[in-house]
Order: structure tokens, then sequence, then C-alpha cells
């Protein structure tokens, strides 16, 4: 995953139009494969918590608190694909005048909550696990998706301040400058 980012594919969108025509659609087509690799990366680790969940074996004991932190990582990616299906799904420049007003701040908070404020608390649940309480668990699955899924937190983090806000954070903020601007009285296109 991480190494997309540092590879070009050898497949390129100015490809797609023959005798070296650009799609018109390619930007919409970079957007849609950024976006669904966003959903992808929140609904796995989802997929996963329920499976552990599902086949948990019998006789196994884990310790309580690998089991609490085991449950904050189930409800942290329930959120973060709820999060992530709003993101995607539901538009926050198209609808009624009181959505187009409301959306934009609504979508900079969930971009918080979803990139910085979930993996957070995941890596710190992990340090105060490793600091604070003995866990004997050290062949323990649970253990082994609960380290996973804190480097996973941290690469989330970090490609949110390398890559992501860019993207999405700094072009929301943007958009909010100019519909603000596009509302005073002296506003010329």
């Amino acid at each position: 995953m991480i190494m997309r980012f540092f590879f070009k594919h050898k497949v390129q969108p100015e490809h797609w139009g023959g005798d070296g025509a650009k799609l018109e659609t390619e930007e919409s087509l970079t957007a849609f494969k950024e976006l669904n690799n966003m959903f992808i990366n929140s609904l796995v680790p989802l997929i996963v918590c329920d499976t552990i969940r599902l086949l948990n074996f019998p006789g196994y004991v884990a310790s309580p608190v690998i089991l609490q932190q085991f449950v904050c990582i189930d409800w942290t990616s329930r959120i973060n694909v709820a999060i992530n299906f709003v993101l995607i799904f539901i538009s926050y420049r198209n609808g009624p005048a009181h959505w187009k007003k409301v959306a934009p701040w609504l979508y900079l908070v969930l971009n918080m909550v979803g990139f910085v404020i979930i993996p957070s608390i995941n890596i710190c649940w992990t340090m105060y696990t490793i600091t604070k309480v003995e866990v004997d668990d050290s062949s323990s699955y649970l253990l082994i998706w609960v380290w996973f899924y804190t480097m996973f937190s941290i690469a989330m983090l970090a490609s949110y301040f390398l890559f992501e806000k860019r993207r999405f954070t700094d072009e929301l903020l943007l958009y909010i400058k100019l519909t603000e601007a596009m509302k005073e009285p002296d506003f010329e296109e």
C-alpha cells in the first residue's frame, strides 16, 4: 500500500484516450481511485474484527485488557467506515442551501475525526496497554491484531499529514473560503 505512493503505475490515464489524447474524466478517475482506496482501507479492519469475533476459538481466554482494546478497535473501525461512507458518497457541494452551508464544516470535522482522532485514540490506547498493564498473551491472535492495527493507525496518521491533508482538508478549507467570498457583495468572478 505504501509503495503505491512512491512508484508510478505503468498504465496512466493519458494512454486511455488513444493517440495521446487525454480523457476529460482523468481527474474523476484519479479521485475515484483515491476514494476507493480510502474506503477499502477502512473496511478491511472492520471485516477482520468481525471475522475474529465470529471465529472466536472455543476455550480461548484472552486478557481483559486485550479484549477491551479489541472492542475499541472494533468500534473505531465501524465509526471509520461510516465516516468514509459519508465522505465518499454524500456530496457537500450539492443539495439544498442549508446543507451547502453546514456540509463543508461537517466534512472538515469528519476528516479530523476519521484521519486524526480515531487513529490517535488507538495508538494511545496501545501505548497505555504497553506501559501500564502487564500482558502475558504474547502469542495471542488478538494481541497480534492489536499490534497490526496500531501500525495501521500510525500509517493512517502519517499518510494523512503527508498526502491526504493537501487533498481533502486544504481543498475543503479553500471551498469554504470561496463560498464565503462569493457571498460578499463586491465579489467579482
